[in-house]
């Protein structure tokens, strides 16, 4: 993971044949990416019964 997080691609061998390719993501890193507040508002109720 170490690998893919530099940007290589890792690939997953089985028994000397290649199977399935790890490479990182494009684009925007969740953390960086940054969210409206209020995004949620309205959508959810509790009632009082909860506390």
């Amino acid at each position: 993971m170490a690998l893919v997080e530099q940007g290589e691609t890792v690939v997953i061998a089985r028994r000397n044949k290649p199977v399935s390719e790890l490479h990182p993501v494009q684009g925007p890193s969740p953390s960086k990416a940054r969210r409206p507040i209020g995004l949620a508002k309205g959508m959810g109720h509790v009632g009082p019964e909860f506390f």
